[in-house]
C-alpha cells in the first residue's frame, strides 16, 4: 500500500534483451512484390520463348504457301532444344513439312505423268490450281478463276452448255457427292474437243465444302468414233439419209417439244422405180435413189428439218420451219419439177424421175407420230391411185377406203 494512492496499478518489469526489435508490416509486402516481379519475369521469359517459336512456325507455314516454299523453308531447331519437349514439337513440325513436301511432289508428279488434266478449287483460300497440261490445252488462267464465274470451264463452252455446267456444279456442291459427265470445250487452237469431266467435293467434319478436286480427260477420238458408229447405225447406206427407226425417233422428239408450233411430214414415193431398175439396171436404180436423196436433203438442211429413207423407193421429210410449213404445197411442186429434170448415168443415159407426194400436219391432222406418218403415206397413195406425179394433202375421207388406209402399217406400230 502506497500512502496517498487511491487506485491500483500493474507494473511489470523485464530484461530488454529478452525481446527482439519490432518488424514493420511493410516489409512482407515488399518481399512479396519482389517475388512477384521475379516470377513474372520468369513467366515472360518462358512465354516469350514459346511465342517466339510459335511465331517462327507461323512464319515458316506462311513460307510454304509460296510455290517453292515447301522445299526451301524449314524450322531451325537449336541444338540445346533437341532433347526437350519444345525440341520434340519443333521436330514434329519439320516432319509435317517433309510429309507436305512429299505429298506435293507426289501430286505434281502424278499430274505431269497422267494424261488427265487436274484442277483443284480451295474454298477457304479462294485459290484455283490447274495442272500444266490443262493450261497448255485450254486458254485458262488460275488467277481470278472460280468454279463457275465465267473464267473457268464455262468460258470454253457455248452459252447453253455453260448454263448446264453451272447447274451441274451447283448440284454437286448441294449433294456433296462425286459427279461425272462429258463436255464439249474449245481448245487454245480453236478446235472443240470432247472431254470427260469428273469431280468430287471434299467437306470438313460439319459438312462445309473445303475443296473440289477434279480431272478432265481428252476423249475426243473415242467420242467421235462412238458418234460415227452411232451415225452409221442410224444412216441409210445408199441415200445417206436417216433410216426408218432413226427418223421416227427424231420425229417423236420434234412432236414432244414443238409447243404451239406446227410440224409437217411429206411422204415421197418414186413412181415406176421398178421400171428404172429393170430397164437401166440396179446400179442406175441406186443412182436414182442418191439423186432423189440429194435433192430432198436440200429442202430441209439448215432449216430445222430432216430427211429419211424408209426403204426401197420411199422417202420422208420432216418440216419444223413455220415459213416452210406455210408454203409446203409450193415446196412439193418444186421437188416434183426438180426431180423430173432427171440425172445422167455414167454411160450417158438421161433418166427422168417422177414422184408422188403425200402431206400431213400436226396438230391439224393428229399429234401422234405413227398416225402422222400413216396419214401422209395414205395421202401419197391417193396420188398413186389418181395419176401419180403429183402431191396431195391428207383428208379424213382418204382413209375411208380400206385399200389406202395405213398401207405401211404405221398405226399398227
Amino acid at each position: 500500500v502506497i500512502p496517498g494512492v487511491t487506485s491500483w496499478r500493474w507494473i511489470a518489469l523485464a530484461d530488454a534483451g529478452e525481446f527482439g526489435t519490432a518488424v514493420s508490416p511493410v516489409v512482407p509486402l515488399i518481399v512479396l512484390a519482389i517475388a512477384g516481379v521475379i516470377m513474372s519475369a520468369l513467366g515472360v521469359v518462358i512465354v516469350s520463348k514459346f511465342v517466339k517459336n510459335l511465331h517462327e512456325m507461323l512464319k515458316t507455314m506462311d513460307g510454304i504457301t509460296h510455290e517453292d516454299g515447301i522445299s526451301t523453308t524449314r524450322f531451325k531447331v537449336k541444338k540445346k532444344d533437341e532433347k526437350s519437349e519444345l525440341g520434340a514439337i519443333q521436330k514434329l513440325f519439320n516432319d509435317f513439312l517433309d510429309e507436305a513436301k512429299i505429298n506435293s511432289d507426289r501430286y505434281r508428279t502424278i499430274a505431269s505423268l497422267s494424261d488427265n488434266m487436274l484442277f483443284e478449287w480451295d474454298f477457304h483460300k479462294e485459290v484455283m490450281y490447274m495442272s500444266d497440261n490443262m493450261l497448255q490445252k485450254f486458254d485458262l488462267k488460275a488467277d481470278g478463276a472460280t468454279l463457275s464465274n465465267g473464267r473457268f470451264l464455262d468460258s470454253l463452252m457455248t452459252p447453253e452448255d455453260a448454263d448446264k455446267y453451272k447447274r451441274d456444279i451447283s448440284t454437286m456442291l448441294k449433294n456433296q457427292k462425286g459427279y461425272s459427265t462429258q463436255y464439249h470445250l474449245m481448245t487454245k487452237s480453236g478446235t472443240p474437243i470432247w472431254v470427260s469431266f469428273r469431280a468430287n467435293c471434299i467437306t470438313d467434319r460439319v459438312g462445309e465444302p473445303l475443296r473440289v478436286i477434279g480431272a478432265l480427260t481428252d476423249i475426243d477420238n473415242e467420242k467421235k468414233a462412238e458418234m460415227q458408229l452411232s451415225e452409221r447405225a442410224s444412216i441409210d447406206f445408199v441415200s445417206q439419209l436417216y433410216n426408218r427407226s432413226t427418223f421416227i425417233r427424231m420425229l417423236s422428239q420434234e412432236l414432244e417439244r414443238r409447243g404451239p408450233n406446227k410440224v409437217a411430214t411429206m411422204f415421197i414415193d418414186v413412181d415406176d422405180f421398178k421400171f428404172i431398175n429393170d430397164r437401166y439396171g440396179h446400179s442406175s436404180g441406186d443412182e436414182a435413189i442418191r439423186f432423189v436423196a440429194d435433192n430432198i436433203r436440200k429442202k430441209v438442211d439448215g432449216r430445222g428439218g430432216f430427211a429419211g429413207r424408209f426403204g426401197g423407193d420411199e422417202f420422208v421429210l420432216c418440216y419444223t420451219n413455220q415459213d416452210d410449213i406455210a408454203n409446203l404445197e409450193q415446196i412439193a411442186m418444186d421437188i416434183i419439177d426438180e426431180l423430173y429434170v432427171g440425172f445422167t448415168t455414167d454411160d450417158g443415159t438421161l433418166i427422168n424421175v417422177r414422184v408422188s407426194i403425200g402431206i400431213s400436219y400436226c396438230p391439224q391432222h393428229t399429234e401422234d407420230v405413227n398416225e402422222l406418218l400413216a396419214f401422209s403415206d395414205t395421202a401419197m397413195y391417193f396420188v398413186k391411185k389418181n395419176g401419180k406425179t403429183n402431191y396431195h394433202i391428207y383428208m379424213p375421207e382418204d382413209s375411208e377406203s380400206g385399200e389406202y388406209n395405213d398401207p405401211e402399217g404405221f398405226q399398227a406400230n
